[in-house]
């Protein structure tokens, strides 16, 4: 039986044996850069970060995602309908989608 490799695709040595500390500083700069992308590209998220009075500066660590309200499956027919087919929450054009799993 051949052995199987896996450390690679997946595994990142540098980012999965952080020290605690590390990890926390990489997770919120991460955070940053994600949320300033979204707040760029989305404008789904940025209707629901500016409905729950959040700027995109405000968001600096991962405890200030409790601050963001939790997106409801009910909800989601009403964000949609303004900007179909995904209410403006994707973040690339949509030309470069290739499948949209329900």
């Amino acid at each position: 039986m051949k052995k199987i490799e896996r450390r690679h695709g997946f595994w990142n040595k540098e980012k999965e044996t952080m020290s605690a500390r590390a990890r926390a500083d990489y997770q919120a700069r991460w955070l940053v850069r994600l949320s300033e992308h979204a707040w760029e590209k989305a404008p789904g998220v940025r209707r629901r970060l500016e409905h729950a009075r959040v700027k995109v500066a405000d968001i600096r660590g991962v405890d200030d995602l409790a601050r963001i309200p939790v997106m409801k499956k009910s909800e989601m027919p009403d964000l949609q309908k303004p900007a179909p087919p995904l209410g403006g929450f994707c973040m690339v054009p949509m030309t470069k989608i290739r499948s949209v799993f329900v």
